[in-house]
């Protein structure tokens, strides 16, 4: 397969994979979405690969063209693999999964919440301004160390003998998170259940952001919630407690409540089918939520 030059410079970067969204598209293999605009809500419908995505999102700067999306690569092939989990969870099936299966999945989750757009230029703008911090502190004592005043500071020395090594420094930090040994054996000792949602019941929606938090890592109670399709939803929590909650939980009151969630964490697109004005009344009470606290 030969790849144009635009094609090694510029390729468009999932942050919520085709995959997953397929399963809230209808017969025609679209899916129903609402988004936020400055003034108002739009209500469209979108194919899987032209949705949640942006063009370079996690590219490489001054690097060879060749590594210039090895990031991008990194996550297609986590995606691949956790597929597979993916599809034994939307079957309800036992949780007799393999290490490798496990593995995956966790650091599927893991990824979710750090490979969305408002995150990653955080991450990337954060520690480029930290690590030029660092190389630019001290210059007297490094002057002290050498005898003399050295031609060039840390900083222009890796930016020379380095390129990309500030710039890419982020992208970098987030992948050493992803593949931390400790932090991924603590989601994978989590307890797992995936929980079906009654057809009698409104169906469960997606957003750009869908992976939500209860209570913060290192809370006894900490719980992760990730909606796998319209009617299957994904638990993992440190105790248990969550998972029993929603087992006993009225079924009815199930889907609205993770929706109220979705809905409040979107980043700019709510994906699935929903009554309008139950979004959008949402989406109002959040907006004016955050104002209320920003204010």
């Amino acid at each position: 397969m030969r790849f144009t030059a635009a094609y090694l410079i510029n390729q468009d970067h999932h942050y919520v994979p085709v995959f997953y969204l397929k399963q809230w598209a209808e017969s025609d293999g679209r899916v129903p979405y609402f988004q936020w605009l400055p003034q108002r809500i739009i209500q469209s419908r979108v194919t899987p690969r032209y949705t949640a995505y942006e063009t370079n999102l996690y590219a490489r700067d001054k690097v060879p063209v060749e590594e210039r999306h090895s990031v991008e690569t990194f996550f297609q092939k986590l995606d691949t693999e956790a597929a597979l989990t993916y599809r034994r969870l939307l079957n309800l099936e036992k949780f007799d999964f393999s290490v490798d299966e496990r593995l995956a999945w966790a650091m599927f989750l893991m990824a979710a919440n750090l490979r969305t757009p408002d995150i990653v230029r955080l991450v990337k703008d954060d520690a480029t301004r930290t690590l030029k911090e660092k190389l630019n502190e001290n210059p007297e004592e490094v002057e002290r160390i050498l005898g003399h005043r050295p031609a060039m500071s840390l900083l222009e020395f890796a930016e020379k003998r380095r390129p990309g090594l500030v710039e890419n420094f982020g992208l970098d930090m987030m992948l050493r998170h992803l593949t931390n040994e400790d932090r991924l054996k603590e989601v994978m000792g989590m307890e797992w259940s995936a929980h079906s949602v009654p057809a009698s019941n409104n169906e469960l929606l997606t957003c750009d952001r869908p992976l939500w938090y209860m209570e913060n890592p290192t809370h006894k109670e900490f719980a992760m919630v990730l909606p796998l399709s319209p009617r299957v939803l994904f638990v993992a929590s440190r105790n248990g407690k969550l998972n029993r909650a929603i087992t006993h939980e009225r079924e009815g009151v199930i889907a609205e409540e993770i929706n109220v969630s979705i809905i409040s964490r979107a980043l700019e697109r709510v994906y699935g089918r929903a009554r309008p004005a139950f979004v959008e009344r949402v989406f109002r009470a959040q907006k004016a939520h955050r104002a209320a606290i920003a204010g």
